[in-house]
């Protein structure tokens, strides 16, 4: 649900959307075709439980991930990266590449009694067709 007054539109909240992978993920669309039917780009906090992983995939647009909590392994054709909070990952387009929810990095994130930690990433995609943009994170 949004507001539109002239140029400007707000979005009231955003719009829980189906996951793809191996187990229950929590994708909330803020901006993208489901919640403000913008094509060009879609901007959504993604929850994620340890072990998460999701099918390998060859997207038409540039995918920027920012990880705010906890580690996220990107793997690519050449290798992987382990994304750890508050750091960016940009993956170009039409490469391919994975997302796995690992969990903790070290003993010292994680509190002895949890065995899955939450892993919560946001995504920014930027569509072939809208050329180069720019984001404050």
């Amino acid at each position: 649900m949004y507001l539109v007054l002239g140029m400007a539109k707000l979005i009231a909240a955003p719009t829980v959307v189906e996951s793809a992978g191996n187990k229950p993920k929590r994708i909330e669309e803020f901006v993208g075709n489901v919640n403000s039917g913008t094509s060009q780009v879609s901007i959504a906090k993604m929850t994620s439980p340890g072990g998460w992983v999701e099918p390998g995939q060859t997207p038409e647009f540039d995918e920027y991930t920012v990880v705010i909590k906890g580690m996220l392994r990107v793997t690519t054709k050449s290798g992987f990266f382990d994304v750890h909070d508050a750091l960016p990952i940009y993956v170009r387009v039409k490469r391919w590449w994975r997302r796995k929810a690992n969990g903790c990095s070290t003993a010292r994130r994680c509190r002895k009694e949890l065995s899955i930690w939450p892993c919560v990433y946001q995504v920014f995609r930027q569509r072939l067709s809208t050329g180069t943009s720019s984001w404050i994170i």
